[in-house]
């Protein structure tokens, strides 16, 4: 972070006739810095924010931010500092259109921004893959190549394209890194696109989005592949594949993994398991899918879709902005609900978590580092707050299998003029109220001679750890709209240790493994609330000719009619025992002539994974009296 070159002046602003004095800058600063900021008593942390007023240079109503941290995107960065933001904005001053995407350097103040098309604009994502792909021929500007630094766009309700060459909606747009190029995708022949959540898969390329009027959750490929068949004879166009959510659902925000795989936030899912299991029906909840395999997993959100309102009305408790965290937990917002949720997939458990005072949460992000917290904005709440890591409990996903629906997509290209402006940011303290589990930050500086109560913070990306950028949009006039830069003294505590219930899952059977068969008999027991686990494993594979067992158990936990247990083990296979590690996932399906068999599976090292449905045996999970 480099310093001010000369000192900061102090001016006072009048807001709704209250003198307040903050720091303007007269000359680039670079970021914020929470170092800076002193807390005042009763707060016991605080925050440095610098404020961008984009009205009336840019425009109003930025509405979405992602970070660039190494200048990949080529349009303000210089060498002495890469780290540059896009933002998205919904009433640009630029007569090319009113949507577009600004980009914005932070340490020296420049602006740049694009008028794309008209409409609402709802995500922003950035393409960090490692690889670059080739497209299709643009005739505009020949070969086209997509890869890191392009930033990819969606838009709501809109119309089809006024200006030259008038060919459809743009439901999603693309900026070439470094370039004035956009290629523009249709989505739709015809009415207005529900297009809305957006990101970039990080290991391929696949741009993943939501169209939240359809119910479906959507793959591009934008690259020339003949290969694989993802580009459809006839006009210019790309392959889509479609996954439904249910009818009447509306899944909003996207987030994918390292390993492909694109999570969402979905309103009223509706997603059908098989005979007999779990089933969902217009029901809030996370849903992954996993493009490999076509597996669909959705965990409810644990209070229902609806709550009842004052009126007797239901409300939908909204489930909107969603971020992964480097251990793989995927933490999201409630609007409605005015509720943080963070579900660690892997194990199957939700926690949700809110405090007097959080107010229609709008986004949310989990920083670069390994973090057990999460930062998020609140848009009627005027804040952006922390949430450190709280207390989860079980929950019941539930897993189909789906094959998704193709569709040619058309698109068309347009090259754009960009224009540029130069603004000089205000810095301002905020203090910590009402720690510990969410710290809130409020309320947040407004722009020079404005109302901090018309300040409504919405998109939000991370670069570090308690440092973030965002931007406002207006609650109510068009002179609040801004970005800004939040650097938070550390807030950070260790997540609180998860109460397990006294549990016990048993079980002995066979199944198929090879050509042959594979036989178990287990027990994992929990004796008392958050106490230690017991039990014991012996496994035989047939077919491969091992025989583990176990030395100790741990880690048990259930969720619903599944459990899973771990532990070292041996594993002794044509006379010699070597030692080895050992992870159980069994399914308790019930008894009766129409219940599915129960399942069980084993994975580890030293071992050879297997798993199958079971011909013989049972397996009980239950709680322990």
């Amino acid at each position: 972070m480099s310093e001010s070159r000369t000192p900061a002046r102090l001016v006072g602003m009048l807001i709704s006739g209250v003198s307040t004095a903050v720091s303007v800058l007269t000359v680039p600063l670079g970021t914020a810095d929470a170092s800076i900021c002193t807390p005042t008593p009763p707060a016991t942390t605080c925050a440095s924010v610098l404020v961008w007023p984009i009205v009336p240079k840019i425009g109003f109503q930025p509405t979405v931010s992602v970070v660039d941290e190494n200048g990949n995107t080529e349009h303000v960065g210089d060498a002495s500092y890469r780290k540059t933001v896009a933002t998205a904005i919904e009433n640009s001053r630029h007569e090319e259109g009113s949507v577009g995407i600004i980009f914005w350097n932070p340490e020296t103040n420049a602006f740049k921004w694009f008028g794309v098309t008209e409409g609402f604009p709802a995500g922003v994502a950035m393409d960090r893959s490692s690889s670059s792909r080739s497209g299709h021929t643009s005739p505009l500007w020949g070969p086209s190549t997509y890869g890191r630094g392009d930033v990819w766009a969606t838009v709501e309700f809109n119309p089809p394209l006024t200006i030259p060459p008038a060919t459809g909606n743009t439901a999603l747009y693309v900026n070439l890194k470094g370039t004035n190029r956009f290629r523009h995708f249709q989505l739709l022949d015809a009415g207005l696109p529900t297009v809305h959540g957006v990101a970039v898969d990080g290991s391929s390329g696949g741009v993943w989005f939501t169209d939240e009027g359809a119910g479906m959750i959507g793959r591009l490929d934008p690259a020339v592949d003949p290969s694989s068949n993802s580009v459809l004879t006839g006009s210019p166009a790309v392959a889509v594949q479609l996954w439904s959510t249910g009818a009447g659902s509306a899944p909003h925000s996207v987030a994918v993994d390292g390993t492909g795989r694109v999570y969402s936030t979905v309103s009223k899912a509706t997603v059908t398991g098989a005979p007999l299991a779990p089933s969902l029906t217009a029901h809030d909840a996370i849903v992954r899918i996993d493009p490999r395999t076509n597996e669909l997993t959705a965990w409810p959100v644990t209070a229902n879709s609806f709550t009842t309102g004052a009126t007797g009305a239901a409300v939908e408790s909204t489930p909107d902005g969603i971020a992964l965290d480097g251990y793989s937990n995927v933490w999201f917002v409630e609007t409605q609900a005015n509720r943080i949720g963070m579900l660690d997939p892997s194990a199957n458990r939700l926690a949700e978590v809110t405090k007097t005072g959080v107010t229609e949460p709008q986004q949310i992000t989990t920083g670069s580092s390994n973090s057990s917290q999460a930062e998020f904005t609140e848009g009627t709440g005027d804040a952006v707050s922390i949430v450190t890591q709280p207390a989860s409990a079980p929950v019941q996903p539930v897993v189909v299998n789906m094959s998704p629906r193709t569709v040619p997509v058309g698109f068309h290209d347009t090259v754009r003029t960009p224009l540029t402006a130069n603004i000089t940011p205000v810095r301002s303290t905020v203090q910590g109220i009402d720690p510990p589990g969410i710290t809130r930050f409020t309320p947040m500086p407004a722009p020079p001679l404005r109302a901090p109560q018309d300040n409504f913070p919405t998109g939000i990306s991370s670069a570090d750890s308690n440092a973030v950028f965002g931007n406002y949009i207006d609650r109510l006039s068009m002179g609040n709209s801004a970005v800004f830069h939040f650097s938070a003294l550390d807030v950070r505590q260790e997540p609180p240790p998860a109460v397990e219930p006294p549990e016990e899952v048993e079980g002995d059977g066979r199944f198929p493994a090879g050509d042959k068969e594979a036989k178990f008999g287990f027990e994992a027991e929990r004796e008392s609330p958050g106490g230690a686990v017991e039990g014991e494993l012996q496994y035989v594979n047939r077919s491969t000719g091992e025989m583990v067992h176990s030395v100790s158990v741990g880690d048990l936990v259930v969720a619903g009619n599944t459990a899973t247990f771990s532990g070292p083990c041996t594993n002794k296979r044509n006379g010699t025992t070597t030692d080895c590690s050992f992870k159980v996932t069994v399914q308790d399906n019930g008894r009766g002539g129409r219940a599915p068999p129960d399942h069980f599976k084993i994975e580890g090292t030293g071992l050879t994974p297997a798993e199958g449905d079971l011909t013989r045996g049972n397996i009980s999970i239950h709680e322990k009296d």
